[in-house]
């Protein structure tokens, strides 16, 4: 079995959220939007740096968010879908006690314009643990995505789960156990996010974009 690496992290501030809640992140007709030209020009930048004019540019690798914030901070959190060093990262951020879903949403618009106030923004989430993809899994999550498997298993030093079709067409769930948290090593970690078909389709495109990335073709 091909096992996958597992990042977990001691309790950091999230420093980034979208507006969009409790729901997913874009809608079918946004993600609809995302033409390849646009998406192949973001892979590009996932290098820590470039140099422009003789000035050096420190870009952030492509993301997405799925929040899941919540009134009741316990069951808040958002999953962030990543890209970096041709692998694609899967981090659970869990709310923070005494953080609401309103208060995310009305710090979202400094957060996604690159606003002035970061430390309203670093409040809202603590990074606890990240499952890393590699080529591999990110065609059997595609596979899942296409309706060609029923499901693929996750493994690694620290998480176990499941990626599979949801009850409804066009729905998936992400199911995953972690281990040896920081803060809390006794004490298992389950996360569940379940996947409309907007956030689906927004999972397919950039796991798509990264496979044909990592193969070569825009290199």
């Amino acid at each position: 079995m091909h096992r996958v690496a597992t990042r977990a992290f001691a309790p950091r501030l999230f420093r980034s959220v979208t507006a969009a809640g409790t729901a997913a992140v874009v809608s079918a007709p946004s993600a609809m939007m995302m033409q390849q030209p646009a998406v192949n020009a973001a892979l590009r930048f996932q290098s820590s740096g470039r140099t422009q004019s003789g000035m050096n540019y420190n870009l952030l690798p492509p993301a997405f968010d799925l929040p899941r914030w919540d009134d009741d901070p316990s069951k808040g959190y958002c999953i962030r879908v990543s890209y970096t060093e041709e692998r694609v990262v899967l981090t659970y951020i869990k709310q923070n006690p005494g953080t609401q879903a309103k208060d995310v949403a009305a710090d979202a618009p400094a957060a996604a314009t690159g606003g002035d106030e970061p430390n309203k923004v670093r409040r809202h989430g603590e990074r606890l643990v990240s499952v890393y993809l590699p080529n591999v899994y990110i065609a059997r999550f595609l596979a899942v995505l296409e309706g060609s498997m029923a499901k693929c298993d996750i493994a690694s030093r620290q998480t176990t789960g499941t990626f599979s079709a949801g009850a409804e067409p066009n729905t998936f769930v992400l199911s995953c156990h972690s281990t040896n948290i920081p803060g809390s090593p006794n004490r298992p970690l389950e996360w569940t996010t379940e996947l409309d078909a907007a956030a689906s389709l927004m999972l397919h495109r950039f796991l798509t974009q990264s496979l044909h990335y990592n193969s070569g073709f825009q290199k």
